[in-house]
């Protein structure tokens, strides 16, 4: 009997470990459910509780990772450390899927913060990226938004904005509205108005007559513009150290952009306002 026993032992065990192995995927599938189906509701908030809960537990799951700095997005708590994580899913996600998707959040987190190169790197890869139809569609409109309110950035993609119009049958107007949504500014609304009516008076009124002369990229008055949407009445002392700089940076030809036939030179304004960023 002792014998019959002793040769149940190693099967028990197995058993146990079988059935723990069972018990714990269906758990860990189970709260991915419910984690998703939070996300879908809009009830953000919870869905950030259980996407911590589950990462207490397990820091490698890459879907709720990706979930978390989404709800995070979604709830204007994005910080450096969402993008990081969205910058790491994109190169080093296990599935294109989440790759493209990472792509398209971190897109929208540059738009946000103004860094409107990085956002269209970011959309771009998304688009020829994602085989999800909505991912694909809202990674177009994305673009496609910001190349109409920048026209200096979509020269840099002629090839581009080809496909993107080629995709414009299949938008609707709730995903113009998701789209014209992920561009809301943070902070400094009012302080920015200042800033943006003396660009749109010098672009209504000053520029069509001496037409384009600034050499660099992008021009005075769009840095200008994205220095008030982000550091509000700031933007002003920020253009003026432009001012100053654009002769040398000239000379320098340190960064060179083929713009059609027209040759500028890069001077973003992350390369000058990162001590000022959080």
């Amino acid at each position: 009997m002792c014998i019959a026993i002793e040769r149940r032992i190693p099967a028990l065990v197995v058993g146990i470990l079988l059935f723990l192995s069972i018990a714990t995927t269906f758990s860990a599938d189970t709260q991915y459910v419910l984690i998703a189906s939070l996300f879908a509701d809009g009830d953000y908030d919870l869905c950030l509780r259980e996407c911590d809960r589950a990462l207490a537990s397990d820091s490698c799951q890459e879907s709720i990772r990706l979930t978390r700095t989404r709800c995070r997005i979604k709830l204007d708590r994005s910080d450096k450390t969402d993008t990081d994580q969205l910058s790491q899913l994109t190169a080093h996600a296990s599935t294109t899927a989440r790759q493209a998707l990472a792509s398209y959040e971190l897109g929208r987190i540059k738009w946000i913060n103004g860094e409107e190169d990085a956002a269209a790197i970011a959309f771009s890869r998304a688009f020829f990226t994602a085989r999800n139809e909505r991912v694909f569609l809202h990674s177009a409109c994305s673009l496609f938004l910001m190349f109409s309110n920048n026209p200096e950035l979509a020269e840099q993609y002629p090839g581009l904005r080809m496909q993107i119009n080629s995709t414009r049958d299949l938008w609707t107007a709730q995903l113009l509205a998701d789209s014209a949504r992920s561009n809301r500014r943070r902070g400094g609304k009012l302080l920015a108005i200042p800033g943006l009516v003396v660009t749109a008076i010098y672009r209504s009124f000053v520029r069509p007559a001496i037409g384009q002369r600034c050499a660099l990229y992008p021009s005075c008055s769009e840095y200008f513009l994205r220095a008030c949407r982000k550091h509000g009445l700031l933007g002003f002392s920020i253009v003026a150290d432009r001012f100053f700089r654009e002769p040398t940076v000239t000379q320098r030809q340190a960064k060179p952009l083929s713009l059609g036939a027209t040759i500028r030179y890069a001077d973003p304004l992350s390369d000058h306002d990162f001590w000022m960023t959080e």
